[in-house]
């Protein structure tokens, strides 16, 4: 696995990641997208982390370089000097959720739009951390979780608001958040 990029975009990738990894406004998907600071080449193994001492909780894979490259040089990623191509499904664990339980959702809906005033879609700033709640509270089996205060600042609501919004846009499957769902539904995907 490699990146087919010139020493000038090459460079250009590894001071994107170490600004990405000193940025605090960030929301990041994963733990361990935060933690990666720089470029390693040799970060070429793989590992499923499961959780909750089940085989079928969680199982997602971890660890390669290619996961915390910026999605602008993923095109550059290269299997044996052959091209990649990146298939991302939106709002997978939503869609698990819809499928399992026999709700058709149209594949242009964004299943993170809760309604807010001047939604623009994918673009949108808020949508990363009303991305980051929704999964947060699929895997949360207390019904503890809460964005952080600066998170909610971004999205002009309060928690409960937040909150309500969810459950309101996804009521056919309300029953379902803060019961663990999340992690079985990060099996399947994986």
């Amino acid at each position: 696995i490699s990146l087919d990029l010139d020493d000038q975009n090459l460079n250009a990738l590894a001071e994107e990641i170490v600004k990405r990894s000193d940025d605090k406004t960030r929301v990041w998907s994963s733990e361990e997208e935060e933690k990666v600071g720089c470029l390693d080449f040799s970060r070429v193994q793989l590992r499923r982390i499961f959780s909750r001492g089940s085989l079928e909780q969680g199982g997602r894979f971890y660890g390669g370089f290619w996961q915390s490259i910026p999605e602008r040089h993923r095109p550059h990623i290269r299997i044996d000097g052959k091209n990649t191509v990146e298939i991302d499904f939106s709002t997978m664990s939503l869609r698990i959720i819809c499928a399992q339980e026999g709700i058709e959702v149209p594949f242009d809906r964004d299943l993170y739009d809760i309604g807010l005033k001047g939604w623009i879609g994918k673009d949108d700033p808020r949508r990363k951390p009303i991305k980051t709640y929704i999964n947060a509270i699929l895997n949360d089996e207390t019904g503890n979780y809460s964005l952080p205060k600066d998170k909610l600042d971004i999205l002009g609501i309060s928690h409960q608001e937040l909150h309500q919004r969810v459950l309101e846009n996804h009521k056919p499957i309300s029953h379902l958040f803060s019961s663990g769902i999340g992690l079985h539904t990060q099996f399947i995907d994986s």
